[in-house]
């Protein structure tokens, strides 16, 4: 029997119904055998995703309670002018204690320290006015300025601007 006579009947003898039937079983087993333990893999990885998702949710948390609680002895002040060669410590005592009028003064040992945020920018068409981040050495300390804030005064005129005060937060707080 030559290749082309056997395709013949090969193809003939799968026309039958009990071969037909037969072939059917065959590979519904064989593959049954093949999918039942991707299946399980499959289910096994779904839950390890979701044990990892609650466990990634949660780590976030942490850190976000972390990084709120290092930000707490911290505050921001909004609307002071930049200027070349600034003190930016003398700008915030300046700021604190004779516009706000501190009482008792804040003395610069009781901050830790402080500095403008993000990247400084040379052009003066685009300038944008970076905030002063303030951490203090106490939560105290923190406490009396926003405590005045609170009580007294939200915008302080300074160096012909209007300058805010406000507490930081992390940011997954502000979202």
């Amino acid at each position: 029997m030559n290749a082309k006579e056997f395709s013949a009947c090969f193809l003939a003898s799968l026309k039958e119904p009990a071969v037909a039937g037969a072939l059917g079983t065959l590979i519904a087993d064989e593959l049954k055998r093949i999918v039942e333990p991707l299946q399980e893999t499959l289910q096994q990885r779904d839950q390890e995703i979701e044990a990892l998702k609650a466990e990634n949710t949660e780590l976030r948390d942490q850190i976000d309670g972390l990084e709120q609680y290092s930000r707490r002895n911290c505050i921001r002040i909004h609307g002071i002018q930049e200027k070349a060669r600034e003190n930016p410590a003398d700008l915030v005592l300046n700021l604190l204690n004779e516009e706000m009028n501190l009482s008792p003064p804040l003395e610069p040992h009781e901050i830790d320290r402080l500095h403008r945020v993000g990247a400084k920018t040379d052009s003066r068409r685009h300038a944008k006015q970076r905030s002063i981040i303030v951490k203090f050495v106490s939560y105290q300390s923190r406490h009396r300025v926003i405590f005045i804030k609170k009580s007294q005064i939200l915008f302080i005129h300074a160096n012909g601007a209007d300058a805010v005060v406000t507490a930081t937060a992390a940011c997954a707080t502000l979202q």
